[in-house]
C-alpha cells in the first residue's frame, strides 16, 4: 500500500546501483574478451582473466537467485554512468600518452565507433535486463495470485 514511486527508497537506490554494475560488468566481459584482450602484451595474466571473467557471472547469478528488480526507468542512471565513462575514456586518451589498449587511441575512426558501440550496448543491455525483470515479476505475480485464489485457507483470511 505504500507509494513506491519515490527514487529515494533504499531498495530503489540499491537496485539502480546493482543495475549499473551488472550492465557494466556485462560490457566489460564482452568487450574485453572480444576486442581488448587480444591487443595486450602479454594478454594472459591471471589477474586480467579473473577480473574480466568472474564478476558478471557472479552478479548474474545473484540477480537470478534474488529476483532483484531492474526497472526500465533506471536507464537514466545507466546512461549517466556510461556517458561519464565515455567522457573519461575520451579525456584520458587525448591527454595521456600511455594508452591502455589499442581501442583507447581515439585518433582513428574505428575507435570512436567502438566508444559509441559500448554506449549503445550498455543501453540495450539495460533494456534487456529490465524486460527480463518485468517478465519475471509478471510470472511471479501470476503464480502467486493463482495460488492465493485456489487456496481455501488464504482466500478465507481476506
Amino acid at each position: 500500500g505504500e507509494d513506491t514511486s519515490s527514487p529515494f527508497n533504499l531498495w530503489k537506490v540499491v537496485s539502480a546501483l546493482f543495475t549499473i554494475v551488472l550492465v557494466d560488468h556485462l560490457v566489460i566481459t564482452c568487450f574485453y574478451w572480444g576486442v581488448v584482450h587480444w591487443s595486450l602484451d602479454p594478454p594472459h595474466t591471471w589477474w586480467r582473466i579473473m577480473k574480466h571473467s568472474i564478476p558478471f557471472p557472479l552478479m548474474f547469478g545473484d540477480w537470478m537467485l534474488n529476483k532483484i528488480l531492474i526497472e526500465y526507468r533506471h536507464i537514466w542512471s545507466s546512461i549517466f554512468y556510461v556517458g561519464c565513462y565515455s567522457i573519461m575514456l575520451i579525456y584520458y586518451s587525448k591527454n595521456v600518452d600511455e594508452v591502455y589498449a589499442s581501442v583507447g587511441d581515439l585518433d582513428e575512426t574505428g575507435n570512436w565507433i567502438f566508444v559509441f558501440t559500448v554506449i549503445t550496448f550498455s543501453i540495450l543491455s539495460h533494456l534487456f535486463f529490465s524486460f527480463m525483470s518485468a517478465k519475471r515479476l509478471e510470472n511471479v505475480s501470476a503464480t502467486t495470485a493463482s495460488a492465493a485464489a485456489s487456496s481455501p485457507v488464504v482466500a478465507s483470511t481476506f
